[in-house]
């Protein structure tokens, strides 16, 4: 299976999160922050671990039977995950700093 083809099937998962994206921005613009913030977290959850841990457990099923690939999709979701919380640590010690500068005036 070429990188196209990968990615045409990787996009094709991921349109149902759009949808509900969509959904999320209806509910924001009629003013319900719970709802949407809700809505983007799960969609954003599901997009980020569980859908590259399935889009690998299915092609590795499909095109190398012999490998075990429950341990592939797991340690696709476990390193998405990990590289997600320090991403979101980074950003939020960024976030912290800044607040501390301008808290540091008063």
């Amino acid at each position: 299976m070429d990188v196209k083809a990968l990615t045409a099937q990787y996009a094709s998962l991921l349109v149902p999160f759009a949808a509900l994206n969509i959904v999320a921005i209806v509910f924001g613009l009629s003013g319900s922050a719970t709802l949407t913030l809700g809505l983007a977290g799960i969609s954003l959850f599901f997009s980020m671990c569980l859908v590259p841990a399935l889009a690998i457990y299915t092609y590795v099923l499909k095109y190398k039977p012999q490998v075990n690939s429950m341990y592939w999709s797991f340690g696709a979701m476990l390193s998405t995950l990990i590289i997600s919380y320090f991403i979101g640590y980074k950003l939020v010690e960024g976030m912290i700093d800044k607040i501390d500068t301008l808290l540091s005036v008063f």
